[in-house]
């Protein structure tokens, strides 16, 4: 009776320990894109709004996610607040961001 009584203790907390890794892991996708060439995207900064415009190629991002960008030798990271893909190419998308610090 007491072993049975440990195992349901011991089955209890690793049940909270797991819902507490999943709260703590982050809700959104990172997409390194400090291997591409400025050449291979365009980042516009929208003075007005303190945000970017950012136009680019690749599949599965998403609203909220981030973007990494190298630029000038400083890598940079982006959330996506809202994002579009063209008809086609089916992989062109473009974005508004806002610099995450």
């Amino acid at each position: 009776m007491i072993q049975r009584s440990k195992k349901k203790s011991f089955g209890k907390l690793l049940n909270g320990l797991n819902a507490f890794v999943r709260r703590s892991q982050p809700s959104y996708n990172l997409h390194d894109y400090t291997h591409h060439q400025p050449s291979e995207y365009a980042l516009e900064f929208i003075a007005e709004d303190s945000k970017y415009h950012m136009t680019g190629q690749g599949m599965g991002i998403c609203q909220g996610d981030r973007i990494l960008l190298c630029q000038d030798g400083q890598t940079t990271r982006y959330q996506v607040q809202a994002i579009e893909y063209y008809a086609s190419p089916s992989d062109l998308w473009t974005a508004l961001l806002i610099k995450v610090r």
